[in-house]
């Protein structure tokens, strides 16, 4: 039993916490040559490019280790998760659809508020139009229906249905420039397709970000 007992302890993995810490050593002594190494010439280049190399497979061995870690605790989420997600999902649809009904009829209840309004908004129409309109907007308040807990809401949202009457009217100073907004997506496309600012739209500039990379298997490095 005490042999067993022995072998289990041996093949025990470390706890999480243990393993980070040793991880954080390692990363610390790394990041420490990496402050202090100097690119001054085609050698130190390449030492540069082979330790970017080493940086990135520890990098990726750590992040390995953390998966590995968490893996039975995601797995074990998933499993939850699965369980209870149709269950919240058949309330959600019921809360929906009890939500539209809802909003059906106090709409219907509000339309013939208005109708029934407008009738005794005529009388003041030529007099006294803010009394009016004053009668038009209690009667709708009054005729939108409360119930315990709940409320009816109103919500705003925008929709564009011409964007060129939309560009238009930027241009000519007539909507603010916040109503475009550009797509940034499209932009970075055209630059890697072009990588030259005389093809770039008006008002938009290419520019050129470097960093190092692995390519090939010779151990060389790109800037």
């Amino acid at each position: 039993m005490k042999k067993t007992t022995k072998a289990l302890a041996k093949i025990e993995p470390k706890p999480a916490e243990a393993v980070a810490a040793e991880k954080a050593k390692a990363a610390t002594a790394l990041q420490t040559t990496a402050s202090k190494m100097v690119i001054a010439n085609q050698g130190d280049f390449q030492k540069g490019g082979l330790f970017i190399a080493e940086l990135k497979k520890e990098r990726d061995a750590i992040e390995a280790k953390r998966k590995e870690i968490t893996k039975p605790l995601d797995d074990a989420k998933a499993k939850v998760m699965a369980l209870f997600k149709p269950v919240i999902a058949q309330l959600g649809q019921a809360i929906t659809c009890v939500d539209a009904k809802m909003i059906e009829y106090a709409a219907a209840q509000e339309a013939l508020a208005r109708k029934e309004a407008e009738k005794k908004a005529k009388r003041f129409e030529k007099t006294n139009p803010q009394l009016a309109e004053d009668v038009r907007q209690a009667a709708v308040e009054e005729a939108t229906p409360q119930a315990v807990g709940t409320q009816i809401l109103s919500f705003w949202h925008a929709e564009c249905e011409n964007l060129q009457a939309l560009v238009q009217a930027v241009a000519a100073g007539k909507a603010p420039l916040e109503c475009l907004q550009a797509d940034e997506v499209y932009l970075n496309k055209l630059a890697r397709l072009h990588q030259d600012n005389a093809k770039a739209p008006p008002g938009v500039k290419f520019v050129e970000v470097r960093k190092t990379g692995r390519v090939g298997g010779g151990g060389s490095t790109n800037v």
